[in-house]
């Protein structure tokens, strides 16, 4: 590699440290390195494929930003496997893994993960959330296990670690007898490697199986992980035979979350599973009325209606405009008007397409192909099949903000390389093939209007 070729990836580097933190970058980034820059794509070796997807899921933009200081006309980027990466970590990312866990250590205050403003109270309720609700009350208010677990699943931004947490916070502000634990999968897998290697398995299992109330999110982290799925199967199993209360958070429903043991799904449906859908127009509003009372902000109800008219996705990107217009409004030390809102949110205007949900586009795909929803999210390999998943896969990437780990956890935790080759696939069969054209353009007429 020349000189010059180094100090742009150094820069990069640094760049990154600055921005994730000296501990996650020694984690995530110290065995990774540049292979080529090519027509505005930059691919970057890693030792595995859990790396790959892990970078792109959780710092995809990061990285990408990163790479667009150092090199202007950068726009996308991409991981390979590199072997001699692979045997380089290999003996040394479990020690780093388990790094990370001896910091948080199961024993240590569980309630720096959770925050104070996340309360039930204010969780702004509609059709698109009620059920969900509505089970988080009853298991604050009754001391039996009426349903168990408690399985919530929806999209990024929808409510789901808001219940979680709320239920947590509820709890505690009722001085409730019930000890309750709120973990993320992740954290979870933390400590037990934590606990394998320091010889505190017993610990461990004690500190889980004798709560009364575990909350735990993001569980289809443990999709693969066939190791730590199965501790959690038996940490399931013990607070269920005692009647304590489980609640889980995921990105899918349990059927479709990928490489599980079929006894941990088989578990996860026999109580209540409930989907939070994307707010209508209405709770959009609500939502919107309520953060501006919590920023103790004055705001025009038709500022507020055209916010949730512009912005249709989820509730972080609700909150986000809102915080945008404000901004907008402190800076350019202007009123908040409709005008001034209409100015600050322009772009979001004109990219209104990338507001729509995968979600939708499924079911556009569902009601074109002879397929189920179930088979689009299985690993059948079948053209009948994989034709429109990869269809569907497509149209993901190009009308959606997801990340390609994002989509191929959609449909059934997939490799992010999926999404990749059929992206390319499609689109290169598109250019051929003028009947696939014609077809792609009556599917994206669709989904956009």
């Amino acid at each position: 590699m020349k000189k010059a070729q180094k100090d742009v990836w150094s820069g990069i580097l640094h760049r990154l440290e600055s921005t994730v933190g000296e501990d996650r970058f020694n984690l995530w980034f110290r065995n990774i390195e540049p292979i080529t820059f090519s027509e505005g794509t930059l691919e970057i070796g890693v030792p595995n494929l859990f790396i790959g997807e892990w970078l792109e899921k959780h710092f995809g933009d990061v990285i990408i930003e990163a790479a667009r200081h150092e090199i202007p006309e950068c726009k996308q980027v991409r991981f390979k496997v590199v072997a001699k990466l692979f045997k380089k970590v290999r003996e040394t990312q479990l020690r780093e893994f388990a790094g990370v866990a001896e910091e948080i250590g199961f024993v240590s205050d569980h309630t720096a993960e959770i925050r104070s403003d996340m309360l039930l109270e204010n969780f702004v309720v509609g059709p698109c959330n009620r059920f969900a609700h509505a089970a988080a009350m009853e298991i604050i208010n009754s001391t039996s296990t009426k349903f168990n677990p408690l399985f919530l699943h929806g999209g990024v931004g929808l409510g789901k670690t808001h219940i979680l947490q709320g239920i947590w916070n509820s709890l505690q502000k009722r001085r409730s007898k019930r000890k309750a634990i709120y973990v993320s999968a992740e954290r979870f897998a933390n400590e037990y490697v934590f606990a394998l290697r320091h010889h505190k398995l017993d610990s461990f299992r004690h500190f889980y199986r004798n709560i009364d109330v575990l909350l735990i999110d993001d569980v289809h982290f443990l999709r693969n992980k066939m190791g730590f799925q199965e501790e959690f199967f038996h940490t399931y199993n013990s607070l269920d035979s005692a009647n304590k209360q489980v609640v889980m958070a995921s990105d899918t429903h349990p059927k479709l979350i990928g490489k599980f043991k079929e006894a941990l799904i088989n578990r996860f449906v026999s109580g209540m599973v409930i989907k939070l859908e994307p707010p209508d127009f209405k709770t959009r509003v609500a939502i919107l009325r309520t953060k501006a009372k919590q920023l103790r902000k004055v705001i025009n109800p038709d500022v507020l209606r055209y916010i949730a008219d512009t912005v249709t996705g989820n509730v972080r990107e609700l909150e986000g405009a809102l915080t945008t217009v404000i901004a907008y409004a402190s800076l350019s030390k202007s009123k908040i008007t409709l005008s001034l809102a209409k100015q600050a949110l322009e772009a979001t205007s004109k990219n209104k397409r990338n507001d729509i949900s995968i979600e939708k586009i499924e079911k556009t795909i569902l009601k074109h192909f002879d397929v189920t929803r179930a088979q689009l999210h299985s690993s059948r390999r079948t053209k009948s099949i994989s034709y429109p998943r990869q269809i569907a896969m497509y149209l993901a990437r190009k009308y959606t903000s997801l990340s390609t780990q994002e989509i191929a956890d959609y449909f059934g935790g997939k490799n992010h390389t999926t999404v990749l080759f059929a992206d390319r696939k499609v689109s290169r069969l598109r250019e051929k093939d003028v009947e696939l054209d014609a077809l792609l353009k009556k599917l994206e007429q669709q989904i956009t209007a």
